[in-house]
């Protein structure tokens, strides 16, 4: 584990955790090194769920990106358009190589 992340959960005592931010690129990013962010994702993810586990963490938000909207959404997006079409070839490997929506999230 990062000892800044751990420096921090120890510190700041904290119990709910908002993942706001994983690092992202634009579509020639995700094209071109694929595999730098899905490891650099899973890496601080990581650390982050090892750390909430350490120090006793009640529940963590992790929010979804822009990647998770099909191209094609109505504006405003309404709950039912959500994830209502293919994901984008250039998405796929920052959602872990594979489209998952059909299968049921585990609980932790």
């Amino acid at each position: 584990m990062k000892v800044d992340v751990k420096t921090l959960f120890a510190v700041e005592c904290l119990r709910y955790v908002i993942v706001a931010a994983t690092k992202v690129g634009d579509i020639h990013a995700n094209d071109t090194f694929p595999p730098n962010f899905i490891i650099i994702n899973l890496k601080i993810k990581t650390n982050i769920i090892d750390a909430a586990l350490r120090f006793f963490v009640r529940k963590i938000l992790f929010l979804g990106s822009s990647r998770l909207y099909t191209k094609f959404s109505p504006q405003s997006i309404p709950e039912p358009a959500l994830l209502s079409s293919p994901i984008e070839p250039t998405n796929v490997v920052v959602h872990g190589g594979q489209d998952r929506r059909d299968q049921d999230v585990p609980s932790v």
